[in-house]
């Protein structure tokens, strides 16, 4: 009888770890947010009229970024509006020499998203305050990217933010580097004004 217990008990957790691993390997598999993946070029977004699906982020269009200008592209298509029941608000993605290497996904605060994504990623592999009523942060990080979710009671709006971990590593180098050269050009211009 101990004996079958423990064969049961190992079989459970071996399931359970199956099962946790499976759906780290769906977020892997999927690779971004249903058909706008990471790692691919933004300009490769073409819906079936030949209209391109991401609007970039220059003067005319910054109207269309409101506070979030930080990113290259907006999803200008209306393909993805909900996730169950939870209304998107935007899609925008950073890119490097046009490859997307990070996906930020603004939705309505609606707590259901918790529940969805649990369900389709599994246990995140790290959380912060995690709570069903009040929200939380919940993250699933793999080898190449990673994934988290987050949103607290009263906010305006949850996010949704993937990310390709070699990618956005490279963008934040390349950005320091122009940062530090605006920053030379700036105390260029300064030392010529005494």
């Amino acid at each position: 009888m101990k004996q079958a217990k423990q064969i049961i008990l190992v079989i459970f957790l071996c399931s359970t770890t199956f099962m946790f691993s499976q759906d780290l390997n769906k977020l892997i598999e999927n690779n971004g947010f249903r058909k706008i993946k990471l790692n691919t070029n933004v300009n490769n977004y073409v819906d079936s009229k030949g209209y391109y699906d991401f609007l970039k982020r220059d003067s005319t269009t910054v109207k269309y970024f409101e506070r979030f200008t930080e990113y290259d592209y907006i999803y200008a298509s209306k393909d993805y509006e909900k996730i169950g029941n939870v209304k998107i608000k935007y899609i925008f993605v950073k890119t490097l020499n046009d490859i997307i290497y990070d996906i930020f996904i603004v939705t309505e605060p609606n707590l259901e998203i918790f529940d969805l994504i649990q369900l389709a990623y599994g246990k995140p592999t790290s959380n912060y305050k995690e709570d069903s009523v009040q929200g939380a942060s919940m993250t699933w990080n793999t080898e190449k990217l990673n994934c988290t979710l987050s949103g607290f009671k009263g906010h305006y709006y949850f996010q949704l933010h993937y990310y390709a971990n070699e990618l956005k590593a490279k963008a934040w180098e390349l950005e320091k580097k122009q940062l530090e050269k605006e920053q030379k050009e700036k105390t260029k211009k300064a030392l010529k004004e005494f």
